[in-house]
């Protein structure tokens, strides 16, 4: 493979381990799970995913909400940067409204620089059957002919976003000359920040910037090491299933970081929209009987009506999001999980979620009570109307008396 990185004396050399390539799609709506399995397995193998992890080191659990269904799809060869790479390709579906494909790519005594230029992967153009392509297109060909197979088993539709959430997970089993991943770590943290980061030229790198890179690392002894960063996260262990375990933990904060973002941007269209479809009933001119009688009322009743089924829609769909995780415990995988939040703001994104779902509330409010008006406008017309049939009565009474 061509280096861009400077060559370096000595440097361990990862004897087995595992490149993952994310693309997490949101399908535009939660996912009704019954009778998945028979429909995924006429496109592969499935296999569902136990949604509870036992911790390696306490008794104690860490617990999906839901259990996401695997389907291993088959493998490719690619061309990149001259080297032939061959790729496994699995599609991971979860309930909460992700989709997810996975191209994994296997690797055996490649330098630790050379994992650099392998993250490069998800941005340079590559050699598939004889055209120039990039693998995120070949991760959205895969994922339109599932989407077909799951769209009616999708509730609540909404228009999905087009780009997927991409991320990466570098797994390293074995390092040689064999050497502790936390000694590593704690030996070239320039080179740790340059894997998870994709720099090239890391020797030029400022302490702050390897300091903001590396602080979300966690490690239960010396012979085990996860780094999880923004775009990619670092999991180092001779234990295979801890490793699996990690990236479990942190890809599930990451689906939900999608479906957060995706609920912030269709709260951000429905407050629009309500406020347009209210605007012309806010005038006073609007607030009369005889806009009442034009059809103004039931207008305004039609769009309360939508706007009570989006916010009791949107308002499960977040709840669903949030009650993925079920933590007992203070242990390892928890702590990961905590790690991952923090790095990817979940908090700050169900924050701003939250302030729009009641933002909504407002605009719901300001909507009821335009409606109460119509009603009590009407009420007044009745009322001056009746009173002024009396009088007529009255008057023609004493008219032919």
């Amino acid at each position: 493979m061509t280096q861009n990185i400077p060559e370096r004396e000595n440097l361990p050399t990862v004897a087995s381990g595992k490149i993952l390539y994310h693309y997490s799609y949101d399908i535009g709506g939660e996912l009704n799970t019954e009778g998945l399995t028979e429909i995924l397995s006429d496109i592969g193998k499935v296999k569902t995913i136990s949604k509870r992890f036992a911790s390696t080191f306490s008794p104690r659990f860490f617990e999906l909400g839901f259990e996401p269904i695997e389907v291993k799809l088959g493998d490719i060869s690619v061309n990149y940067r001259g080297s032939l790479l061959k790729l496994g390709i699995f599609c991971e579906v979860a309930a909460i409204g992700v989709l997810c494909i996975r191209l994994e790519l296997p690797i055996e005594n490649v330098k630790l620089e050379d994992l650099i230029n392998l993250g490069d992967l998800v941005e340079d153009k590559i050699l598939f059957n004889g055209k120039s392509t990039f693998i995120k297109d070949i991760a959205k060909d895969f994922k339109d002919k599932i989407f077909e197979k799951l769209s009616k088993n999708i509730t609540f539709y909404y228009k999905p976003p087009e780009e997927p959430d991409t991320y990466i997970f570098f797994v390293v089993n074995n390092i040689v000359p064999e050497i502790l991943p936390l000694d590593f770590f704690k030996n070239e943290p320039k080179l740790v920040t340059a894997i998870i980061r994709g720099e090239k030229n890391y020797k030029d790198l400022s302490p702050e910037e390897v300091a903001e890179a590396t602080k979300l690392w966690i490690s239960y002894s010396q012979s085990d090491l996860a780094v999880i960063d923004w775009y990619s996260t670092l999991v180092s262990s001779n234990d295979g299933e801890l490793n699996e375990d990690i990236v479990r933990v942190v890809e599930l904060a990451r689906m939900q970081l999608l479906e957060l973002m995706t609920y912030d941007r269709i709260l951000d269209k429905m407050i629009d929209d309500t406020y347009l479809a209210i605007r012309p009933y806010l005038s006073p001119k609007s607030l009369t009987a005889l806009s009442w009688l034009g059809g103004e009322s039931k207008k305004l009743s039609s769009t309360l009506y939508t706007l009570t089924e989006m916010r009791m829609d949107i308002t499960g769909l977040v709840e669903d999001v949030l009650n993925a995780t079920k933590v007992t415990g203070d242990w390892y995988l928890a702590k990961v999980y905590r790690f991952a939040s923090e790095r990817f703001r979940l908090k700050d994104w169900h924050d701003s979620v939250g302030r729009k779902l009641r933002e909504l509330e407002e605009v719901y409010t300001i909507a009821t009570d335009r409606a109460m008006g119509y009603r009590q406008s009407m009420f007044e017309f009745l009322i001056v109307l009746l009173i002024a049939l009396e009088i007529i009565i009255m008057l023609v009474t004493l008219t032919k008396g």
